[in-house]
């Protein structure tokens, strides 16, 4: 097998396995009624606390317009509120409500079963071979420049920032 011929079938093999993962993904969160984009923005305020729009969109790595149109579905739907940053009266904060807390923490662990439940075709040694390989992956996809931020990398629970603008 050539190189050439080797790098198609390494990439075909990922990019299948995140068509998989993501279409498996988006049918968990369907069955709870969120979007990946709304989890994403559950997990960021659950991770970082009560959060600006700005804060929420740079972790996110998107413009803020796309996060007002999810913390708006969100505020409806009575998972986040809004209220005045005690630091500056001007500017607003994104919390979780009680609900949005429970969403968020059922949906991450429902998905954190089903990757564990994935893996368990691999060994441990394989598992963290791929581990390796992925960020390692990364890191020349990046320049070398691979954010460790959770919310920055760009595998399921997490959401991808084109995935994010939904």
């Amino acid at each position: 097998m050539t190189e050439s011929q080797n790098s198609a079938g390494v990439t075909d093999a990922i990019t299948s396995t995140y068509r998989i993962l993501l279409r498996e993904t988006e049918e968990l969160l369907s069955k709870e009624g969120v979007t990946l984009a709304q989890l994403q923005v559950l997990k960021c305020v659950a991770e970082k606390g009560p959060l600006q729009m700005k804060g929420i969109s740079e972790s996110m790595l998107v413009t803020s317009p796309n996060i007002t149109g999810l913390v708006d579905r969100l505020e409806r739907r009575g998972f986040v509120r809004r209220t005045t940053d005690g630091r500056d009266r001007r500017a607003t904060v994104i919390e979780l409500t009680p609900a949005g807390r429970s969403l968020q923490r059922k949906v991450s662990s429902k998905y954190r079963d089903f990757v564990n439940e994935a893996l368990q075709v691999l060994t441990v040694d394989e598992q963290e071979e791929l581990h390796h390989a992925l960020l390692k992956l990364q890191d020349g996809m990046s320049g070398g420049r691979r954010r460790t931020s959770d919310t920055a990398t760009h595998h399921p629970e997490n959401g991808s920032a084109a995935k994010a603008q939904r």
